[in-house]
């Protein structure tokens, strides 16, 4: 508390409250934070800058694609998909509103106490994760919980999904903020707390930051000339550190090594007769009795196909409601909107979820692509994003609309609380989704609880935009939004590079833009003027 009221004469505590607020997690507290601050600044005459930029087009122009993209594939004809489509149009507005509201606190605000904002930003992130880990080696009764070994696996190797941070959103946003803050801390030359970040970054054992944050490095070591030592020194505490903090992630990255070669033994393993055995269950199963397991093995790869044909009811009209009430029903019903990765469920959940799999896919759980075939969730995304590419002009071209592919929004609208309440009402899943990324976020609750790693997980800014905006949106992000940023800083900063090469990165694995987290602090540092001891450039 002391390290807060240090700054305290030099910090901007309208502009903390809002970097507080619009990286919360709950999206009305985003929502009246903008509103605040929007209005203390009119309150103070202050003009709104970089209201015409080009990252303020990308945001607004996205819900004008998305939008006409639903339109094009009916999903205005559903009541129940307006909220939905209300909500995601609003968070790119709120995007853009943010970015501009941070262009112009960078641009009125001195630089000493902005970056004085920040740092007391994370200290008191710092300050939440110590008080975490607190009650983590309280409720398990070690001193160092990432080296407890139990059953239920909630500590040990899963120690870092509990620390949330001042974001109380999952561990992964925690992780990638003090990633990249690393780079920030670095670029201002205050290593000490760039050492902090890196601590942080690896309590939330995120593997995937982690390797990352390591890839950035030496990044930056051969970029930054001036700061090898520095840098080397951040390296090899990083690499020590994540040996010491979290032995078994050694035992972890190994079986996802050894996956490839597990599965493959697993598929040659199974025998007509377990394929004819398993299909007496499953009437609508794509599986014959004088299919080879080559074969089968061939046409699950198409879980379009396997969808399309267990999803026939009626005169063709997709079961929407049935589904959604399958999927409820005894798995996600009692689901809090806070259990973010359901680490508390118990093994019958998951078999129970394995079970609706079984029953709405066509095939036994065990027989679904991603059971029998040697690749990820991460990978069978993509996969499938570049078939919805290759299914027609349109959905090539502009996606098949927003919430309809796969986002936070998509995930929301079917009302399993997986992200925050939502009304019962309307309530809504596409086809689009059911029969692509869907599988995959089902397949990755109804693995166990040390195995849902984030590469199973199909979050994945490059496949929500592809999938949602199509070709247009694609090149709206990389050329009116990265390109952007690429330009400043080839301009006032070439050593922000690291931090573009960051966030392109981190957009495999989730979907960042509509969680208002990493975007946020992203578009902070590339706008401020990290040079010490330099007159700030005017944005």
């Amino acid at each position: 508390m002391s390290s807060i009221l240090k700054y305290k004469p030099l910090v901007d505590w309208p502009f903390l409250i809002f970097l507080v607020g619009i990286t919360s997690v709950k999206l009305q507290v985003k929502i009246i934070i903008l509103i605040l601050y929007l209005l203390l600044l009119a309150l103070r005459k202050i003009r709104l800058v970089n209201i015409k930029s080009n990252p303020t087009k990308f945001y607004l122009f996205m819900p004008i694609v998305g939008s006409l993209s639903a339109a094009v594939v009916g999903s205005y004809q559903i009541n129940e998909y307006w909220l939905g489509n209300v909500i995601g149009i609003l968070i790119w507005i709120m995007c853009a509103f943010s970015f501009v509201l941070i262009s112009t606190a960078v641009n009125n605000v001195e630089k000493n106490k902005i970056e004085n904002t920040i740092l007391v930003f994370f200290i008191i992130n710092w300050i939440i994760c110590i008080i975490q880990i607190a009650k983590m080696i309280i409720a398990s009764r070690t001193i160092f919980p990432y080296w407890y070994t139990e059953l239920s696996s909630i500590y040990g190797v899963s120690s870092g999904d509990h620390l949330h941070g001042i974001f109380q959103d999952n561990s992964t946003v925690n992780a990638a903020i003090s990633m990249i803050s690393v780079f920030y801390f670095l670029l201002l030359k205050k290593y000490k707390f760039s050492i902090i970040s890196i601590l942080v970054c690896l309590l939330c054992t995120s593997n995937l930051t982690v390797f990352i944050l390591l890839f950035l490095l030496a990044l930056a070591f051969c970029i930054m000339k001036l700061q090898r030592a520095k840098i080397l020194l951040l390296g090899t505490i990083c690499f020590v550190m994540y040996i010491v903090i979290s032995p078994e992630n050694f035992m972890y990255i190994k079986r996802v090594f050894n996956k490839v070669n597990k599965e493959e033994n697993a598929v040659s393993s199974i025998s007509n007769a377990d394929l004819i055995t398993q299909k007496e269950n499953y009437p609508d199963s794509l599986i014959t009795n004088n299919a080879t397991v080559s074969n089968s093995k061939f046409a699950l790869y198409s879980l379009s196909q396997i969808a399309t044909q267990s999803c026939k009811s009626g005169q063709g009209k997709f079961p929407m409601h049935k589904i959604l009430n399958d999927f409820t029903g005894p798995i996600f019903a009692n689901l809090g909107s806070n259990s973010v990765y359901l680490k508390d469920r118990v093994p019958e959940d998951t078999n129970a979820l394995r079970t609706v799999m079984g029953k709405w896919y066509g095939v036994p759980y065990n027989l679904l692509p991603l059971n029998i075939a040697p690749r990820t969730g991460k990978l069978l995304y993509l996969q499938q994003t570049l078939s919805l590419f290759k299914s027609g002009y349109i959905p090539c071209l502009v996606g098949v609309g927003i919430g309809n592919f796969s986002s936070k929004m998509a995930i929301k609208m079917t009302g399993f609380k997986l992200q925050g309440q939502y009304p019962d009402r309307f309530r809504y899943i596409s086809r689009q989704y059911f029969e692509n990324a869907f599988y995959v976020h089902m397949y990755f609750w109804a693995k166990s609880i040390p195995t849902r790693s984030i590469i199973n997980y199909p979050g994945s800014v490059y496949c929500q935009i592809g999938g949602e905006y199509g070709i247009i949106g694609l090149c709206a992000f990389f050329f009116l939004y990265i390109g952007y940023f690429i330009k400043r800083a080839w301009v006032t900063d070439k050593r922000k590079l690291v931090l573009i090469v960051a966030l392109l990165l981190m957009f495999f694995f989730d979907y960042w833009f509509e969680m208002m987290t990493l975007t946020v602090f992203f578009e902070l540092f590339m706008l401020l003027d990290l040079k010490p001891k330099n007159k700030q450039e005017p944005i």
